[in-house]
């Protein structure tokens, strides 16, 4: 990390943060100065007792501190650019805590600014130290690519350019890999079908929430090339809504119709629209086909190399000899992260769960906007978008005549992270109707069996009356008959075998009647 006299924005300072100047870390790295400030860090510069080494510490704000998930993505972001190693990438040297319990990591110190703040300050930059610029950041993606890492948010707040020096020319460093997506890693901090990154350098698969490639990383790498010659980004819209939707289903313009001189320049400009390609399928494969792709539009467009003025000159670009005057930092473009979800729109530097965990050390304070405020162009914010997204990104549509109202909504006031209780409503309503089907459908089924086992019984009493019934009945025939033709046979034991005699008197007596 590195600064270029960085003054500590106002607003952000360390505050009741825990007093670190002069405290050894690990014991070995003496903290010298705070160098920069952010919503959720500080930025000291410190020096390795044992070796001398200037060197950047990063710190964990300490309201943040204690947050496990931001803890967490911190240490991710550590984690994840300590893993690429390359001339382009930041060096990530060590992590640790604070006394205080606050987690910081270790990275080289690097002497120079932002890409941002060169563009803010000297406007366009040349054509043949752009594409060099462009060239170094492809190779530090190709690097980030092959350790399975997906940037999700280069823009020039993320490319620092390394002063030249007596040993060296300049160098481009990646930074901030505070939201980059691990290939194939198990465990994520980003909810499935999330959208990260910054609306005007996101991809269109990006924007539409669909699973990214390196790819993805191309169509940033362009954005920036054009940013870099042009001074503005091809493609935005007054909400970061309407700028996802432009990356979907606008193409972005040429180089010559904002800058009439590069039409001296066809074969950079079909670079340019080559990384900036709709269909994914239509860049370049990689970030090194990428680079390769650059520089030979270099060799064609530019005389006799790239890091000659030549053709550049020719063409009207002013050729830089001496340091530009300072700017504001209000004249620096900002993209503090944001997150957006359950209908709500805040910056990360006032999130506690999602986002870079450090932020940009040098933007201002987050805030939600008011109605009232004037909406500043420059300001070009990273953005989470959480519950789900929608398959398809709509296009843009006019915005309507009358003023829309800012009252807020329950759905507007619930936390970030968590659903509304109208749509827990309608998740659970289908569960909630088939539990009630199948308790009415036990109910009925119990009752059809209650009611068949009580006509069974029923059926079953009636048959054995039947039955005992008809016993009663014969044998109160039987003794009937018994009766009639002679004496009980139980008062005299001699009639016991009297029924044949009894048969013949009563066929006589009949035959006499008769």
């Amino acid at each position: 990390m590195a600064t270029e006299g960085w003054p500590v924005p106002p607003g952000l300072g360390s505050g009741d943060e825990e007093h670190l100047l002069g405290v050894v870390l690990g014991d070995r790295y003496r903290i010298e100065h705070q160098i920069g400030a952010g919503g959720m860090g500080l930025v000291y510069k410190a020096v390795h007792l044992l070796i001398g080494r200037n060197l950047a510490i990063k710190v964990l704000r300490r309201r943040y501190s204690q947050k496990p998930e931001v803890a967490k993505r911190f240490a991710q972001e550590a984690r994840i650019a300590s893993s690429v190693k390359h001339t382009n990438v930041v060096d990530i040297i060590d992590y640790g805590t604070t006394p205080g319990g606050s987690p910081y990591c270790v990275m080289e110190f690097l002497d120079g600014r932002s890409l941002a703040r060169e563009i803010a300050q000297s406007g366009p930059v040349a054509p043949a130290r752009a594409i060099g610029i462009a060239c170094d950041m492809a190779r530090g993606l190709a690097a980030a690519h092959r350790a399975g890492v997906i940037h999700r948010d280069l823009k020039p707040d993320n490319v620092f350019l390394v002063a030249p020096s007596q040993e060296a020319a300049e160098q481009v460093k990646l930074l901030d890999f505070g939201i980059a997506q691990v290939v194939r890693r198990k465990v994520r901090l980003t909810a499935v079908g999330s959208i990260v990154g910054t609306p005007e350098y996101m991809s269109p698969e990006q924007a539409r929430g669909d699973d990214l490639d390196a790819r993805s990383d191309l169509y940033a790498l362009g954005i920036v090339l054009f940013e870099a010659l042009t001074g503005r980004v091809p493609l935005s819209a007054d909400s970061p809504g309407g700028t996802m939707s432009k990356q979907v289903f606008e193409h972005a313009p040429r180089l010559r119709e904002v800058d009439p001189r590069f039409a001296d320049f066809p074969s950079l400009e079909a670079a340019v629209a080559k990384l900036l390609a709709k269909n994914r399928d239509e860049r370049p494969s990689s970030a090194l086909e990428a680079a390769h792709l650059i520089q030979t539009a270099a060799a064609n467009d530019l005389e006799p190399a790239t890091d000659q003025p030549g053709h550049a000159a020719q063409a009207g670009w002013a050729q830089p000899q001496a340091p530009a005057p300072a700017v504001s930092e209000q004249d620096i473009v900002r993209r503090a992260t944001i997150m957006i979800g359950s209908g709500s729109v805040a910056r990360a530097h006032d999130t506690e769960l999602d986002g870079p965990a450090t932020g940009s050390f040098s933007a201002k304070p987050g805030k939600i906007e008011d109605a009232a405020e004037t909406k500043d162009p420059r300001k070009r914010p990273s953005i989470i978008i959480r519950d789900g997204v929608p398959s398809r990104v709509a296009p843009p549509r006019p915005a309507p005549a009358t003023a829309v109202s800012r009252t807020p909504t329950p759905e507007s006031t619930q936390p970030l992270g968590k659903p509304s209780r109208r749509g827990l409503q309608s998740r659970h309503l289908p569960l909630v109707m088939v539990a009630l089907g199948a308790a009415i459908f036990a109910a009925l089924v119990t009752i059809g069996f209650m009611r068949w086992l009580q006509r069974r019984e029923a059926r079953g009493s009636g048959v054995t009356g039947s039955i005992h019934g008809l016993r009663s009945y014969e044998s109160s025939r039987a003794l009937a008959r018994a009766g009639r033709v002679g004496p009980d046979p139980t008062s005299n034991p001699a009639n016991t075998h009297a029924g044949p005699p009894v048969e013949g008197r009563t066929r006589g007596s009949e035959h006499t009647s008769r």
